[in-house]
């Protein structure tokens, strides 16, 4: 069974950061001073800083992104939320230019609890997904 605290920091994360438009105190609040994030991308650096990029980046190109958590599941101080995210593409990323089209896309982030603050994370979001939909592919 859940932890509903656990579940609510998972919660706040999700509407204060993501659904608030990258707004970086809620990073400095709800991560552990020692958070380990694990994105694919090798250029992004350690810890809050990395989070706080991938949010400047989302944010610019999507910025008005709205995440919606569809189910929650945890054992011990692991959380895994899977959610649906949908945006209108309407910044520029590296080459590609603004389409102005709405996409939606899944995310499952898996999360580890310590001391009532988010300690690692992990990520995987359909980057291909939103891909088709802006006609790259």
């Amino acid at each position: 069974m859940a932890n509903p605290k656990d579940v609510a920091l998972i919660k706040s994360f999700v509407d204060r950061f993501k659904n608030g438009k990258g707004k970086m105190d809620a990073v400095d609040e709800l991560l552990d001073k020692d958070f380990v994030h694990h994105f694919a991308d090798p250029r992004l650096p350690s810890g809050i800083a990395g989070i706080k990029m991938i949010g400047g980046i989302i944010f610019s190109v999507f910025p008005d992104v709205h995440v919606e958590i569809e189910f929650v599941v945890q054992e011990g101080n692991i959380i895994a939320e899977h959610s649906v995210a949908h945006a209108t593409h309407a910044g520029a990323f590296q080459d590609l230019q603004p389409t102005g089209k709405r996409v939606t896309w899944t995310e499952n982030n898996i999360y580890r609890i310590k001391d009532g603050k988010i300690a690692e994370m992990w990520n995987c979001g359909d980057l291909l997904a939103i891909m088709y939909q802006i006609d790259v592919l």
